[in-house]
């Protein structure tokens, strides 16, 4: 129990990170909706498109394998880290190569952005150079320093692409400044990473590259197949419906980040206790660091999911104009597919190094969702694209659930606190109706006063009715202690 503490403690400082990070990022949209044309703006997203694909494929887990290695490097660990460096910058010249004009099959969708041809490969080969800023610090244990590389970042992507977009309204001169962002981001791992451990860390080692590879490779795969599965629906929309229309569409979007920087910060906290104990032969005492983890998330997660789920239509049409309503139907989708984050096992799957059975699954389930959307998206629009991702994240969660219980010998019961997320969501559900009810009832004179004391409203409902379980009373003990 003492064990889970401090990674409960880690998640919170992550947790409050992200949450600003996310604040700082949902500013950002609403700068360049009011700053570009609508067909600008899906350009833009289209970009962040390509970006988001080519990291789902290119980092093949390297970066995140030190949540691995850290832990059992001792005089190695700047090797370790040479290595992961190393790669991304082979897989940074790559994506440069895959995504230029001399690639004859790269996406139509890719024509007529602007700087198609030299400035979107460079940002998207530094973006993917850099990327181990997201992870270097907390794989180290240096949750307090992650914290801050976060929120700095995050405020300068805001404030140099922001004050470029609201001075320039010229979206190539947006895409100047978000490759000035990714150059910023090269040079501090760069400085950063010799500072604390000299030169070698750009030595890499070629038989530890080998024990990080066959380690990462199946995690890498499987995470390709999960991101590329929770893309193939954006992909689908930007290729059957105009610009102007996947604008709308990735406005619904806006929402996945908010679970994942939950999930993330929770699952980033964690792992690196999680692997003690694995390391340990402590195979309970890992299940019950995660299942610790899952409830903090739910207990966060599900009253945000509500209220965005009943407001949905007032906080697209508030904040990015009636001219973006049209994603409030996928929107709703999403958040009943993100829901399911209250259900990840994935960090023991990590922990017990299970990435040849998360591989297997998602490539099997990847087909899927593509389906599911190709066919949603035909018949439902703009809702139906949303469809694959939604559905087969929880069949996704479910199954990963009995694998984890069949090979560790423990019983589904106990691997996750399923009182507590019951009891979490229905308190969510209750305060989300009130919320609606109020709203409905009483005239708040404007939109923004219906937002914030509805919102009130169902953080007031949903505060009491959660005080009232001994699984917030259970779960504040072990945090405190």
């Amino acid at each position: 129990m003492n064990k889970a503490n401090p990674s409960l403690r880690g998640a919170i400082t992550l947790g409050m990170a992200s949450a600003i990070d996310y604040v700082l990022q949902f500013i950002l949209p609403i700068i360049l909706v009011r700053s570009l044309e609508s067909v600008e703006f899906g350009q833009y997203r289209v970009l962040w498109l390509i970006t988001n694909t080519v990291m789902a494929i290119a980092p093949l887990y390297m970066p995140q394998s030190l949540f691995y290695f850290l832990p059992r490097a001792g005089t190695q660990r700047a090797f370790y880290i040479a290595n992961v460096i190393w790669f991304l910058v082979l897989m940074a010249f790559l994506a440069a190569l895959v995504i230029s004009p001399w690639n004859p099959i790269r996406p139509d969708i890719m024509h007529n952005i602007p700087g198609e041809d030299s400035l979107v490969p460079a940002f998207v080969s530094l973006w993917v150079g850099s990327m181990l800023i997201e992870w270097l610090a907390n794989t180290e244990g240096r949750i307090d320093a992650q914290a801050r590389i976060v929120v700095i970042f995050s405020l300068l992507r805001v404030v140099i692409v922001g004050l470029t977009a609201w001075m320039t309204n010229d979206l190539l001169a947006v895409f100047i400044s978000m490759t000035v962002l990714a150059m910023l981001r090269c040079l501090y791992i760069l400085l950063d990473t010799v500072r604390r451990y000299g030169i070698d860390v750009l030595k890499p080692k070629k038989q530890l590259m080998r024990e990080q590879l066959t380690y990462a490779g199946p995690f890498g795969i499987a995470g390709m197949f999960y991101a590329l599965r929770m893309q193939s629906d954006q992909w689908i929309a930007a290729s059957i419906f105009s610009l102007q229309q996947f604008a709308s569409f990735s406005i619904s979007l806006v929402v996945l980040p908010l679970a994942n920087l939950i999930r993330q910060a929770v699952s980033n906290a964690i792992l690196p206790a999680m692997n003690t104990c694995h390391h340990a032969g402590d195979i309970h005492g890992a299940i019950k660091i995660n299942r610790d983890a899952n409830t903090l998330t739910a207990v966060l997660l599900f009253p945000i999911l509500a209220f965005l789920f009943v407001f949905a239509e007032d906080v697209i049409s508030l904040i990015y104009t009636d001219q973006y309503v049209a994603g409030v139907s996928p929107m709703r989708v999403y958040l009943l597919g993100l829901a399911g984050q209250a259900l990840v096992v994935n960090n023991v799957l990590i922990t017990l190094a299970q990435g040849g059975f998360q591989m297997r699954l998602n490539g099997f389930i990847l087909p899927i969702a593509i389906l599911l959307s190709f066919w949603g998206a035909h018949t439902f629009g703009l809702m139906g694209a949303a469809l694959g991702s939604a559905v087969t994240q929880w069949a996704s969660h479910l199954i990963n659930i009995q694998h984890v219980s069949h090979i560790s010998n423990i019983g589904m019961s106990h691997l996750l606190n399923w009182l507590a997320l019951s009891q979490f969501a229905l308190a969510a559900i209750v305060a989300g109706f009130l919320a609606y009810a109020s709203s409905s009832v009483l005239d708040f004179g404007n939109p923004f006063s219906e937002l914030i004391i509805s919102g009130m409203v169902l953080c007031v409902v949903y505060a009491v009715a959660v005080l009232q379980t001994r699984s917030i009373r259970q779960l504040y003990v072990r945090l405190r202690h």
